[in-house]
């Protein structure tokens, strides 16, 4: 006999265990498959990471070794004759924090454009920061950082700082400068040479612009050095296992800052548009979604001697008589024409626009601050979307109930049920679309070889979901928001299905419910309506309305196809046989 459960009491101890787990919070957790048998076993193969910075596994755990810093690599920037165009715009560590990449300019007859020009590898430490400009022109060791300064302008715009290269455990000294730009980076053992350019009345020259010493030793992890190494009870240890962070499926790590925004408004957060980590600039953080250009505050520059600004040439100048000379600070250039730079009494010459730029102000209001947005080249932007710590948010969770018939009725000596008989009975269930709780993996795939990776990605859940709709064996009821973050949008949806033992099940339940009167549909997503048929409704069912073509093609494809497995055997079989005879 079919029954339903104790529907009540699941429901209560579902709600309780769901208020338990939004009370504790989510953690850190790694995974190993340790039997190889593709599905993660939560009990024995998924561990709470320690609260460690970074969170480390406790799984696969080894002891740190140490070992010296070391640099290695070489760039350089090739000069061009466009005397505002020299040398290294960009210094920057690389995604996994084991190189410097650097960008310099690369000009043509015709155009020059910043491009990356090499990159220096630091090996045992990792590399954090990025700074760029029109010209970097200076760097200077100071404790585990690399202090750049340089400026945007060209070659004659006022240098100021830029930004800060940090190097783990690294102790920097010394310093590298030259006035027009450096050029070019050769690092060896610990130090970095460093070249530069200077301009004069002559022209510009390469020069010497000195070096940096990086020494230090880190701790290195055995498994590779893409794995940090902690403190653990006062040793250093690590992990081969990533630890992810379950509140947002891994996608960024742990207590970092994030902006989420709802652009299109649809109720749903895509996490590959709508949600992204904040940057940190002057100790404050900042959204780079949906940001806008700062607007320049500028004032008109200044000319000695009451000059006056050439736009075309960008250059103060002052007509002269020929029986005159020029006045201070001039230079005669052709003719009767004396020129000299234009220079600001406040603020940074822009020689794009020849104004002084004095202050930048962000169109959204005077309450949000301008940050040099690295994912835009640093152009100065705002935005009014505010950052968060992930990990603090409460989610709000809902849950599909999940359920059915089960053949556990009492039954007669014969085995007969004594019960109601359900003709065709279905089950529901449910897979997870990309979301916090899937690692963005989608557990709803379908596609061919999905198969495996599901099962290790997602669980069982999911993969029987997956298995039976693959099979055409489901009747899809709709979606709903499994965990929403108050005040931004859902951020993990499900997809809710009755599924049932056969294609062939399916079709008589889709077809078969709008002829009887007892059905009203298939229920909600929140109480889907999978129960099969009594035998009374089943006797009542006409067949001649079922159109059964879906299930008489697929029969026909599956068998075609398994004659021609055997068709092929016999082939290779035959031509086996010729092979033997002839030989």
């Amino acid at each position: 006999m079919f029954i339903r459960g104790e529907e009540m009491k699941k429901y209560f101890i579902i709600v309780f265990i769901l208020f338990v787990l939004v009370v504790k919070g989510y953690a850190s957790t790694c995974v190993k498959d340790i039997n190889g048998d593709g599905v993660i076993d939560a009990k024995t193969e998924k561990w709470n990471c320690l609260a460690t910075q970074p969170p480390v596994c406790p799984q696969d755990m080894v002891n740190c070794t140490t070992a010296n810093i070391t640099l290695s690599g070489s760039t350089t920037s090739i000069q061009a004759i466009v005397k505002d165009k020299i040398g290294i715009t960009k210094i920057s560590a690389d995604d996994v924090g084991s190189s410097l990449h650097i960008d310099g300019w690369i000009c043509s007859d015709i155009a020059c454009s910043s491009g990356n020009i090499g990159s220096i590898k630091i090996q045992n430490a990792t590399v954090s920061g990025s700074v760029a400009a029109d010209k970097i022109s200076r760097m200077v060791g100071n404790a585990s950082d690399i202090e750049i300064f340089g400026c945007d302008g060209g070659t004659s715009c006022t240098e100021t700082l830029l930004g800060k290269i940090n190097i783990n455990g690294a102790s920097i000294t010394g310093s590298a400068a030259a006035d027009a730009g450096l050029i070019s980076i050769t690092a060896s053992g610990s130090t970095l040479s460093v070249a530069g350019m200077t301009c004069g009345g002559s022209g510009c020259f390469q020069i010497s612009a000195g070096t940096l010493s990086i020494k230090g030793v880190n701790a290195v992890c055995p498994a590779g050095s893409q794995y940090s190494c902690v403190d653990v009870n006062g040793i250093q240890k690590c992990s081969s296992l990533t630890c992810n962070d379950d509140t947002y499926g891994g996608k960024v790590s742990a207590g970092q800052q994030i902006c989420v925004k709802d652009i299109n408004q649809d109720g749903n957060i895509d996490f590959s548009t709508e949600m992204s980590v904040c940057q940190k600039y002057n100790n404050q953080y900042y959204c780079p979604l949906q940001t806008q250009d700062c607007t320049k505050q500028t004032t008109a520059p200044v000319c000695p001697a009451g000059g006056n600004v050439n736009l075309s040439t960008k250059k103060c100048d002052i007509i002269i008589n020929n029986n005159y000379t020029c006045p201070t600070g001039y230079k005669q250039d052709a003719g009767n024409t004396c020129t000299a730079p234009p220079s600001c009494t406040v603020g940074t010459l822009d020689n794009a626009s020849m104004q002084c730029v004095t202050a930048y102000g962000c169109p959204l209001g005077s309450q949000f601050s301008c940050f040099p947005n690295t994912d835009k080249n640093n152009v100065l932007q705002c935005n009014n979307i505010s950052c968060m710590d992930g990990s603090t948010q409460n989610p709000g969770i809902t849950t599909s109930d999940s359920s059915s018939y089960q053949n556990d009725g009492q039954k007669d000596g014969s085995g007969k049920c004594l019960g109601t008989i359900m003709i065709f009975n279905g089950k529901p269930l449910e897979c997870r679309p990309p979301g916090v709780n899937t690692n963005f993996f989608n557990c709803c795939d379908q596609s061919d070889g999905s198969f495996l990776i599901i099962k290790k990605t997602c669980g069982e859940p999911d993969t029987e979901c997956v298995t039976k709709a693959s099979r055409r064996e489901c009747h899809f009821i709709g979606d709903y928001c499994k965990q929403e973050w108050w005040l931004i949008g859902c951020v993990q949806r499900a997809n809710v299905y009755c599924c049932f033992n056969s294609m062939l099940a399916r079709i008589i339940q889709e077809q078969g419910r709008p002829q009887l009167q007892s059905f009203n549909g298939w229920g909600s997503v929140a109480a889907p309506d999978c129960r099969g048929f009594t035998e009374e409704e089943f006797s009542h069912i006409d067949f001649s309305k079922i159109d059964f073509s879906e299930y008489i093609k697929a029969t026909k494809a599956a068998t075609d196809n398994k004659m021609q497995i055997i068709q092929n055997k016999l082939t290779q079989q035959n031509e086996r046989n010729i092979k033997e005879k002839t030989q």
